[in-house]
């Protein structure tokens, strides 16, 4: 090692640096043999580490050193040889001479990709090409020998070196390699363009006026005409639909963590009351600019979302360019949302890489013993702060999205990429990604929590934004709602694990714990609460013939949808989830901590609710299963293994009415029929039964939590919302099952029980709602809501006079209890309701005939 001057550090460097006249030439090639070998091996180290990080920098260090000595060095000892230097010793430096020009190329192409100074980035890139011209020029020179014997170099191979010029140096490899280096030369020329135009713009701006505000969007056509010449050469550059583009994708999104690593940050106003919704409310008057300060503007979405405003000497990333030129134009906005989803996913994809090999190093820490902790530690580390780095892209790029789609809604190139995206695995993949929590440290779990929190936040306000959009089709609303659902489904189960770890800790004292369990808490009630919103407004329809036409949210998870086999097993995990869950909540034998007793109160509403709403689905987790024919329930197919037992235990099970296939006078339809009613008298006292363990106060939760934690608040208390939409749906069923004229139609024994229970919790729920109640013992909200559809409408203002009739008549009968009067009152929800006074002389007729439809 030889000490430099005027520095007290020791540099490696073996042997001697320098080469006179005397020095022994065979000395001189194993000396540059040695240091080549050390910088080869340190730049491929260097690689491994994030850029910026200490490591990193000390290894860049080194070789800033190490480099211009080897050319120095093999110019030396190159300017020193003769005729009569032997062949042997003339190869031996050729091979020299190559690998170290091709070490020098590399290593200033990279240094002038990771700067941040334009004019330093260029310099190192112009010096990097000329290295790697004279690598090509050599070996051209020396064509003959160099056909014969290529250059090995496998040593420099690594994972992320994979292609062939870093094993085998030769004409053939290098003009590839050189290839790729021009074409990157056009993202260099763009920067500087890109740049220029700015400048340009904004010295005009401040030439013509002093307001800046009124002109820093003012655009001119020639302006625009550079932007789009600058954006269409960039997406040729990066084609993301060619063979290339997974590693084009991570090209720019290295470069984007290079240079926007800073801005990767939430701003201090975050936590406004404007920027923290739930995922449904204020998705259009969301604010970016508050959410993520400068970079939004940096790398915009829609042209008031964009600013000239840059400093001199900064770089802009090559997304920036992008964006800007293609936003500023106009053009080909749509591939610029994909470019946003290509993106976002590359992120996901290497966190989820990461974790790989987190799990593969603590089993060989498992196995090894002896191992220096602060190592591992170090790992850890680093691995986390890159690993919330990359998650912060996939917020940020999830709300760029959103930001797009609202921005540019009228655009047809725009519909029809959503009408495609909205189908694709991406789309899929990036929901699932983002409803799941994904660990960025194994041991941390506290941290992270308002960054997943933000990630959900933020991919459910693009579902809505879609699913609101009315120009796209139906079918891709219903497309972008199954995708939702069915990611919610997978996440809420997968969370429950972990949720169930955290209640069997011992020691809940710990602070660490209780951040933790309410952050997995909040993630559970929002998920459970957009799932129970999603069920409520998209229940099983019924048809005549004792079918039910599965909606398709539920097809979604049971791969009825063409996106899978068929099969319950997702249906029956979200089942018991929700069980275990409810369980949980409502067992008042546990002794528990203050944190779970808070937790109780504000998950119990959100749970029973998705229960409820499951509820609303007959016919799909009991037998009869989908007849894929004609997406109808039939209780024909013996395929399903599931079997629920009868509701009823009185002399109606004894007899059979609520069995399939009782007796053989029954055709296929009314066997169906009679079927499909078991299941919704089953269904009708399971909701009876979860409503039954939430508290009264917790019904109303509006009157002490903020109304901007439950979706549809506007229209009243939420499980009371979800409770109207099921049971009003199963009494329609009801009446769809028997009714075709009401007067004719006998209904099954245990129907008139079924529509009193749905009688009675509409009865209940009403009163939450609307603020009336015809039991006096019942309370009813201070508050009252309008209805959300006229059907709603008409539905309370027939139950109102449904329950009005009913007192009625009651009052005659008891004002006339001397004569022969006799009440045959048949109540069928969501059909007519027949309020008939008989007497059996005067054979009085009909005197009421209500329709009643909730």
């Amino acid at each position: 090692m030889t000490t430099l001057a005027g520095k007290t550090e020791l540099m490696p460097w073996y042997g001697e640096d320098s080469l006179d006249e005397t020095s022994d030439l065979p000395a001189a090639l194993s000396v540059l043999a040695v240091n080549l070998l050390n910088a080869e091996l340190r730049f491929k180290r260097s690689e491994t580490y994030d850029i910026g990080s200490d490591e990193q920098q000390e290894y860049s260090d080194v070789l800033a050193f190490i480099i211009p000595k080897l050319v120095q060095l093999v110019e030396a000892i190159q300017s020193q040889l003769d005729s009569s230097t032997d062949n042997d010793t003339n190869d031996q430096l050729l091979g020299l001479r190559c690998r170290c020009y091709w070490l020098a190329s590399a290593y200033y192409l990279q240094s002038g990709r990771i700067c941040n100074e334009s004019s330093i980035a260029k310099a190192a890139e112009d010096l990097g090409l000329d290295y790697l011209n004279k690598v090509i020029h050599i070996m051209s020179n020396n064509n003959s020998q160099q056909q014969k014997q290529q250059i090995k170099t496998p040593h420099l191979q690594s994972s992320t070196r994979h292609e062939v010029y870093w094993s085998t140096l030769s004409i053939e490899t290098l003009s590839k390699y050189k290839e790729y280096i021009q074409s990157s030369a056009i993202v260099s020329s763009a920067r500087q363009r890109f740049s220029d135009i700015q400048n340009e713009m904004s010295k005009r701006s401040q030439s013509t006026t002093t307001n800046t505000e009124e002109t820093v969007n003012d655009v001119t056509d020639d302006d625009k005409a550079k932007y789009s010449s600058l954006g269409l050469e960039l997406l040729e550059r990066y084609d993301i639909n060619g063979g290339k583009a997974g590693e084009l994708i991570n090209e720019l999104l290295k470069d984007l963590l290079l240079l926007h690593e800073d801005h990767l940050t939430y701003t201090s106003d975050m936590n406004d009351e404007d920027n923290v919704t739930t995922p449904r409310s204020k998705a259009f008057t969301w604010n970016g600019l508050s959410h993520w300060g400068r970079l939004w503007t940096e790398i915009p979405s829609s042209s008031k979302a964009m600013t000239n405003t840059r400093e001199e000497s900064s770089r802009p990333s090559i997304i920036q360019v992008l964006a800007s030129s293609l936003v500023v134009s106009g053009e080909k906005i749509s591939s610029l949302l994909l470019m946003f989803s290509k993106l976002a996913l590359s992120a996901v994809s290497q966190v989820q890489a990461t974790q790989q090999d987190d799990s593969t190093e603590k089993k060989d820490e498992e196995e090894v013993d002896g191992q220096a902790p602060s190592t591992t530690n170090n790992s850890k580390a680093g691995h986390g702060k890159k690993n919330r780095l990359l998650m912060l892209v996939v917020n940020f790029f999830v709300d760029k999205m959103n930001d797009l789609i609202m921005s540019y809604t009228d655009q047809a190139d725009m519909i029809g990429a959503l009408e495609s995206h909205v189908t694709s695995q991406d789309f899929k993949g990036l929901i699932l990604a983002s409803l799941n929590k994904l660990h960025i440290v194994q041991d941390d779990s506290t941290d992270d929590s308002s960054l997943h929190m933000n990630i959900f936040r933020s991919a459910s306000r693009l579902v809505h934004t879609l699913r609101d959009h009315q120009a796209l089709s139906s079918q891709a609303r219903k497309n972008v709602e199954s995708v939702y659902f069915g990611s919610l489904v997978k996440s809420l189960t997968r969370q429950k694990k972990d949720f169930a770890k955290l209640t069997k800790t011992n020691d809940k004292r710990l602070k660490k714990w209780q951040l933790s369990i309410t952050s997995q808490a909040d993630l559970v009630f929002f998920k459970a609460n957009e799932v129970a919103e999603l069920l409520s407004l998209n229940p099983i329809t019924v048809n005549e013939d004792g079918s039910a036409k599965v909606s398709h949210l539920m097809k979604a998870i049971t791969g009825q949808d063409g996106g899978g086999s068929n099969s319950t097993a997702t249906l029956a995990q979200f089942a018991s989830t929700l069980l275990w869950f409810w369980n949980y909540l409502s067992n008042a034998y546990d002794i528990l901590s203050p944190t779970e007793l808070s937790i109780r109160d504000r998950l119990i509403v959100p749970i029973v609710s998705s229960i409820v709403g499951l509820c609303g689905s007959p016919g799909v987790s009991v037998e009869p299963v989908l007849d894929s024919k004609d997406d109808t329930m039939s209780s024909d197919n013996k395929s399903s293994s599931l079997s629920l037992s009868d509701f009823f235990e009185s002399d109606d099970s004894v007899n059979g009415l609520f069995l399939h296939g009782s007796s053989s006078e029954e055709n296929r339809q009314q066997r169906a029929r009679r079927v499909l009613l078991r299941k919704i008298c089953q269904l009708v006292q399971c909701v009876s039964l979860v409503l039954k363990s939430v508290n009264l106060k917790l019904i109303r939760q509006e009157e002490f939590l903020s109304t901007l934690d439950f979706p549809s608040s506007q229209h009243g208390p939420f499980l009371p919302l979800v409770t109207v939409r099921v049971l009003s749906s199963m009494s329609e069923a009801i009446f769809d099952l028997f009714s075709v004229d009401v007067s004719d139609v006998a209904y099954p024994y245990g129907a008139r029980e079924c529509g009193s229970m749905i009688d009675g919790l509409l009865g209940r729920a009403y009163s939450h709602l609307y603020g009336f109640s015809f039991v006096s013992t019942e309370s009813f909200a201070s508050k009252s809501y309008a209805p959300e559809s006229i059907k709603v409408s008409f539905a309370v203002l027939s139950y109102t006079l449904f329950k009005y009739c009913m007192h009625l008549t009651s009052f005659l009968l008891l004002s006339h209890s001397h004569s022969r009067w006799q009440l045959d009152c048949s109540v069928v929800l969501s059909g007519y309701t027949m309020l008939i006074v008989k007497h059996p002389r005067l054979k009085l007729g009909r005197l009421w005939s209500l329709p009643y439809l909730p």
